[in-house]
């Protein structure tokens, strides 16, 4: 037989009943101490829980009869107010108001009806929304875009988990922010990275990146961010760089990850870097930018750039020998003012020595020569390949053989013949000599000194054919009497009598214009003598 107590629900509120403070004090109250005996025999406790569940029961009955009654109404209501809608859409259909007619259709729940009407009036805004109410996501997607609510576009898209799609939207309406920002929220990094870096928010692209364990592609990005002329980068950027320099460099690329330290302020490291990829001028900078001028100076291959940074280095109070920045003057052009500089200091040789060294032949030189080493400036001259300049010092320095090679190789043969003759370097003389050119102005005077050459290596052939091309048809003047003197001396010195006879009428004729040149007159006398005639 069913009891009471093993109802669940009168269990329960026998327990809540028990546990209530207004039951604990109704049970101790004095007015209830003649009842208690009774209350507690026979029960009453789960009397009133029964009670209880009655009067519960009865109210549950109460309100979902009413509830019923309610919806019986609310449906007739509810076709009443559709038809009473639907009559009103057609009332407005037949006077022309199409969007009233359209919203009329929509609230009697003909939502096709109200679609159509909205597409013949291209009031796709509208169109979209009700599309939504119909769970038509493509259609509200298109008359979004339609109605140029990207905004709305991309929501449907979202909310209908198609991320590409949306993201597809925003970068065709030129909001790749927005679209990175869906791959982002989305976990996909690296579609959100490309779209970050097509907007040009490189420095996001290469977190992103890195935060999903590609450093590599983030280090990437991070080279499009140096590349774009950031104008400055903040401390987490820089943090992002010197990150991404390590990873080039243990990818090999070297001049890369040099770059990205440079961007990053570290420019030591970026030196060394650039130096071990090659690029001598960028470490020059970047050393010169630490303030490493000394480690700079020593691979600078730029004489300006080398005399900038020693000036740099002296401005500074860093130790600059005078070696050092008058060498580096040298090259750099300022060749007077080196010299100055060491002259001005007594250091001669020093100055010498740095023209040396810069390849400055002419003005060591001329160093030299101001110092009276004549014999160093003649062979620094003949070394710079200026023979003739070098004849000059050698004359001066007492070394005539040498003056006169050098002028032969300074092609000044004529002049070259003449002294080595002098000098009794007959053969030498002949070469000389010889390589005088017909049009040469003393070309008649090579001839005749040739002559007094062959005359001496004992070749009287010839040195009389020298002679005779020496004199030619020319007849004694004062500005020829060396080529007829020369003749003279030698058929002098001959033992044909002939040759003595022609000999004495040459000083003869060199007497009627020039009565004191030379010994003629003694040579005349003598001939005349020997010949026995009077004086």
């Amino acid at each position: 037989m069913l009891s009471l107590q093993s109802l669940p629900i009168a269990a329960s509120l026998h327990g809540w009943l028990s546990e209530m403070d207004w039951y604990r004090d109704m049970l101790d109250a004095g007015w209830f101490q003649s009842v208690k005996p009774y209350w507690i025999r026979y029960h009453l406790e789960w009397v009133a829980a029964g009670l209880l569940v009655l009067i519960l029961l009865f109210l549950i009955y109460k309100l979902t009869g009413a509830a019923r009654a309610s919806a019986r109404r609310g449906s007739a209501d509810s076709r009443t107010a559709r038809r009473l809608a639907d009559e009103t859409a057609h009332a407005y259909l037949a006077q022309g108001e199409k969007r009233l007619a359209a919203q009329a259709f929509v609230e009697a729940g003909d939502l096709d009806a109200g679609l159509q009407i909205y597409e013949e009036l291209e009031a796709w805004a509208a169109a979209a929304d009700l599309c939504e109410r119909m769970d038509d996501c493509d259609k509200a997607v298109d008359y979004y875009k339609r109605a140029r609510d990207i905004g709305g576009a991309t929501r449907v898209l979202i909310e209908a988990g198609r991320i590409d799609e949306a993201a597809a939207i925003c970068c065709a309406d030129g909001r790749a922010v927005d679209g990175a920002k869906l791959f982002e929220q989305a976990g996909r990094a690296e579609e959100a990275a490309r779209l970050f870096a097509e907007a040009g928010l490189f420095a996001k692209a290469a977190r992103l990146m890195s935060e999903s364990g590609q450093p590599r592609a983030a280090a990437e990005h991070l080279l499009q961010l140096i590349a774009s002329a950031h104008a400055g980068f903040t401390e987490d950027e820089v943090d992002q760089l010197r990150e991404g320099a390590a990873t080039l460099n243990k990818m090999g690329r070297v001049q890369e990850s040099a770059e990205m330290l440079k961007a990053a302020g570290e420019f030591e490291g970026a030196a060394l870097r650039f130096r071990k990829s090659g690029d001598i001028q960028q470490a020059v900078a970047c050393f010169e930018r630490s303030g490493k001028l000394r480690r700079a100076l020593e691979i600078c291959q730029n004489p300006e750039k080398r005399l900038q940074l020693l000036r740099e280095m002296e401005k500074r109070g860093q130790p600059v020998s005078r070696e050092e920045m008058s060498a580096a003057l040298l090259d750099a052009g300022y060749t007077d003012e080196a010299t100055s500089q060491l002259e001005s200091s007594g250091d001669v040789e020093m100055a010498v020595r740095a023209n040396l060294a810069s390849g400055r032949l002419h003005d060591a030189a001329d160093l030299l020569a101001k110092d009276g080493q004549h014999l160093r400036a003649a062979e620094t001259l003949d070394e710079a390949g200026d023979p003739r300049a070098a004849r000059e010092e050698y004359l001066l320095a007492g070394e005539p053989l040498l003056a006169a090679q050098a002028a032969a190789r300074a092609g000044m043969h004529f002049e070259a013949g003449r002294e080595l003759l002098e000098l009794g370097e007959t053969l030498e003389a002949v070469g000389a000599l010889q390589q005088v050119d017909e049009a040469h102005t003393d070309y008649r005077h090579a001839a005749s000194l040739l002559g007094v050459a062959f005359a001496s290596l004992n070749d009287r052939p010839m040195a009389l054919r020298m002679h005779d091309r020496a004199c030619g048809d020319l007849r004694v003047g004062r500005d020829n009497l060396e080529l007829f003197y020369n003749r003279a001396r030698f058929l002098d010195e001959s033992d044909d009598p002939a040759e003595r006879r022609l000999a004495r009428e040459i000083y003869g004729q060199i007497l009627e214009v020039h009565y004191t040149y030379k010994d003629v007159k003694r040579r005349h006398d003598r001939l005349a003598q020997d010949a026995g005639e009077g004086l």
